[in-house]
């Protein structure tokens, strides 16, 4: 009898090689100065690129001329499922498996506020852009367990975010003010790491640039802007950054959270206030726009796959929460308990390049509308790079 492993593999998925992904590099890095993913020098410089698939990445190191980094000093690995930057980012920064962190999407059923929460705004998912109350990120974010531990061993560690992101929630909780350096550009991202490396007293050098990812969810993944955007950033990177690190004591580690698949308008999948589905459940769905999270009504499971099945097709997979868990997928095969019941009785998983969400009363549906997605199995959105240089 197939497993629901053989399932997904069938159906074209790509599950997490946790020995070989993202999360392996952060635990590596939280142990040791020396690790097969991690070079062997004293000092790290570790750049995260939002959105840097590695299917991406392949395609235009290969059009393009000599960038510094060939695809000899890559290697291909997976990142974690959902594939989707708030939960790739949590593992990254605690050292932790989703099914230890909880923390699936960016929208996430919260139960001490009863509702699904939107973790970037701090605000419930349903007046998302509102200037409301804010959500406490206590009860989201995990403890930045990496950071404590490179720190522990006596390192010392700045961390590099665009300014944008310098309030969020993740990063007032997860940083201290005194380790927070910001940018506005990639170049001036790199011009930031460069003057650190020159100087020689950061051990360790955390950045994460986010705006390729925005420029893949704006034109698709597969555009000429997003191909030329990163041939532009690893020029750059040649440019200031690299000779700096000729003979510095410091390893460059590149990776990323996840990569992108093309999610075409015509293939977005909306339910609206008054649909049927809402009937079987709890509380509307959440998750993003490629894995989705329902907790349905005990008395309504059966009639509610039924109703999935007839009205998506073959657009996606519902899979029980309990069965997927006990894959291991979510990196363990348990899943803490302070957090099982964000996982919900079923997890759709959309196949292609599917999309599926629920538009909340008065929210306009343009903001939704995204060219290019992430967060389900696809090899586009789970195989990403590791570069050492």
């Amino acid at each position: 009898m197939a497993s629901l492993i053989d399932d997904l593999q069938e159906e074209g998925f790509v599950l997490p090689d946790f020995r070989n992904s993202n999360l392996e590099v952060a635990r590596q890095l939280a142990a040791s100065d020396h690790g097969n993913m991690i070079g062997d020098k004293e000092k790290k410089v570790f750049l995260v690129i939002d959105g840097l698939g590695y299917n991406l990445f392949e395609k235009v190191v290969k059009k393009g001329n000599a960038f510094g980094i060939e695809l000899d000093d890559a290697r291909r690995i997976t990142t974690v499922f959902p594939s989707t930057t708030m939960n790739v980012m949590s593992s990254i920064y605690s050292g932790k498996t989703t099914a230890e962190h909880g923390l699936l999407a960016n929208n996430v059923f919260i139960r001490e506020y009863g509702m699904p929460v939107n973790a970037i705004g701090l605000s419930p998912t349903a007046l998302r852009g509102s200037h409301g109350n804010k959500i406490l990120p206590e009860f989201i974010y995990p403890k930045s367990d990496v950071i404590s531990a490179i720190k522990g061993r006596g390192k010392k560690l700045k961390i590099i975010i665009n300014e944008t992101l310098s309030y969020s929630g993740m990063s007032s909780f997860m940083f201290q003010k005194e380790d927070i350096v910001k940018f506005v550009t990639f170049e001036d991202m790199l011009v930031k790491i460069k003057k650190l490396v020159e100087s020689g007293d950061t051990d360790f050098i955390m950045a994460y640039f986010d705006m390729l990812d925005h420029a893949e969810h704006v034109f698709d993944p597969i555009s000429e802007e997003v191909e030329e955007s990163l041939a532009g950033y690893l020029i750059s990177l040649e440019r200031i950054l690299l000779p700096a690190l000729k003979g510095s004591g410091y390893d460059l580690i590149i990776t990323a959270d996840h990569g992108h698949i093309r999610t075409p308008f015509v293939r977005d999948i909306k339910i609206l206030p008054g649909d049927k589905m809402l009937d079987f459940l709890i509380t509307p769905p959440y998750g993003e726009s490629r894995v989705s999270f329902f907790m349905v009504r005990d008395s309504s499971r059966r009639i509610f796959e039924e109703y999935v099945e007839k009205t998506l097709g073959n657009a996606g997979k519902l899979v029980d929460a309990d069965e997927l868990i006990s894959t291991g997928i979510f990196g363990k095969k348990k899943i803490d308990e302070k957090f099982r019941y964000r996982f919900g009785t079923h997890v759709l998983i959309m196949k292609g390049d599917n999309a599926f969400g629920y538009l909340y009363p008065g929210v306009e549906r343009k903001i939704f509308e995204t060219k290019g997605g992430h967060g389900s199995l696809s090899a586009d959105e789970m195989y990403v790079p590791l570069i050492l240089v």
